[in-house]
């Protein structure tokens, strides 16, 4: 009975000791929507993007404009009769191709954007990653959650980090 007692207040004291340090954890959180957002960097990283985009999108315009602009001569073409039913047919399949190369056209601009997006803000994400990383360490934290994701349901302010990332930047 006594080896029982004494194995039941062992495994009692190592549970609570091994527990204990997840009570311990230090947790804060960074508001990184706000950070990136006031960071002149992330400004003119979003605003060569727009820039870029806006070129890419224009062009994507233009070539749709083409395309109208040529269907509607051949429309016209059709009312007056001067098509025959296989120049007809020739066409239409011309304007299929066109639009389905309009369609592939969009798609490589859409992963060339996001390319474009990666590659202007990756490092600026990186140094405020390695900013956050640096926080965390001299102030002890085991977790530092960001707060604009809106899954945070309530956060101590006092344990907002955002302004010590900042100074980090």
């Amino acid at each position: 009975m006594n080896f029982y007692l004494k194995a039941v207040v062992l495994i009692g004291y190592l549970f609570f000791a091994g527990t204990s340090g997840v009570f311990a954890q230090k947790v804060g959180h960074v508001n990184a929507t706000e950070l990136l957002t006031s960071l002149e960097a992330w400004k003119s990283a979003l605003s060569q993007y727009e820039t870029h985009a806006k070129m890419v999108s224009d062009r994507l315009e233009q070539q749709r404009k083409v395309l109208i602009e040529e269907f509607q001569k051949v429309k016209d073409q059709e009312a007056q009769g001067l098509l025959t039913p296989k120049q007809l047919e020739e066409k239409q399949k011309y304007f299929d191709d066109r639009q389905d190369q309009l369609a592939q056209e969009a798609e490589k601009v859409d992963k060339e954007l996001a390319q474009k997006e990666m590659e202007l803000t990756k490092p600026i994400r990186d140094k405020v990653s390695a900013a956050i990383n640096a926080v965390a360490k001299e102030g002890g934290y085991t977790y530092i959650i960001d707060a604009s994701g809106g899954v945070l349901l309530f956060a101590d302010p006092t344990l907002d980090l955002t302004t010590a990332v900042r100074a980090k930047l």
